[in-house]
């Protein structure tokens, strides 16, 4: 997405690791909003276990990892068509 960023706007990209900011401030279409809705939710517990009342495990189940892993990889697809666009 932060490659996405550079190739529309030819400027640096924000320091920030939210995916919702990253495909707002980009070409990206509406369906990739939806996707990271859930990722974004997860950074915080997943990246910083102390910022919760539970370790992350507990949080996060295997179904709830394998669907985020999907929709990464759906988030990666969609991003790899954007940069080729005007290729």
């Amino acid at each position: 997405l932060k490659a996405l960023y550079i190739k529309e706007r030819h400027e640096e990209p924000p320091r920030t690791h939210s995916l919702r900011k990253l495909i707002e401030l980009t070409d990206m279409p509406d369906d990739a909003l939806k996707l990271v809705a859930e990722l974004d939710s997860y950074y915080l517990v997943l990246r910083y276990p102390d910022v919760g009342d539970m370790v992350p495990y507990e949080n996060v189940d295997y179904e709830d990892a394998e669907d985020g892993i999907k929709k990464a990889e759906q988030i990666i697809e969609l991003t790899k068509i954007q940069l080729q666009k005007g290729d």
